[in-house]
């Protein structure tokens, strides 16, 4: 770490988690990095890594190489994230016979 400040780190962090460390550093420049790898103390750190294969993952910037300094942050939800569900239509009343024969124009039922 402290080759990294001395070299002009403007943002580090150490993180500890159940499968290791982890150790980010930001520059200002993306040219500043390869530069700060070829640094004899940070090669000789890197060197002296127990398992260098498997127990050792250098990459630049976050999420692999998206070279972001800040993380992106997850989109909002329009509303509150539902879709309305489609109703259906009450169904209509539908008659289909009558009691009494309908009435013919001179009166008289057939």
């Amino acid at each position: 770490m402290s080759a990294a400040v001395s070299f002009g780190a403007r943002e580090w962090h150490w993180q500890t988690f159940g499968w290791g460390v982890l150790f980010e550093v930001a520059f200002d420049s993306e040219e500043t990095w390869p530069e700060f790898r070829a640094l004899p103390a940070v090669r000789a750190a890197l060197d002296a890594v127990p398992d260098p294969v498997n127990g050792l993952l250098i990459y630049p910037g976050r999420g692999g190489s998206a070279g972001r300094v800040q993380p992106r942050r997850p989109r909002p939800t329009a509303g509150a994230g539902a879709v309305p569900l489609p109703r259906e239509e009450p169904p209509s009343r539908v008659t289909l016979a009558t009691a009494e024969p309908a009435p013919t124009a001179a009166g008289v039922t057939v």
